[in-house]
């Protein structure tokens, strides 16, 4: 059985090998300078934001992969009783 935690490795490594050109948009043009700086921190704090939960379900994922060995070797000793 292949590893959760190797299926989102290899999906990571294809997303992240997408190489595709895209222009940029300027989604500050024609706003004043504080809106500027308003939506600058507003971005910054989407980015935190998405950066915790990445985190969050990396220790969520560590948590199922460590459960689902300890149930596979009870499963292997049951079998082998």
């Amino acid at each position: 059985m292949i590893a959760l935690q190797d299926i989102i490795k290899t999906k990571r490594e294809l997303l992240s090998r997408e190489t595709y050109s895209r222009n940029p948009i300027n989604c500050s043009a024609g706003m004043a300078e504080d809106q500027k700086d308003r939506y600058i921190q507003y971005l910054a704090e989407q980015n935190q934001d998405l950066r915790l939960t990445s985190d969050a379900m990396k220790l969520v994922l560590e948590d199922f992969m460590a459960k689902m060995q300890e149930l596979e070797e009870k499963m292997s000793a049951l079998e082998s009783n």
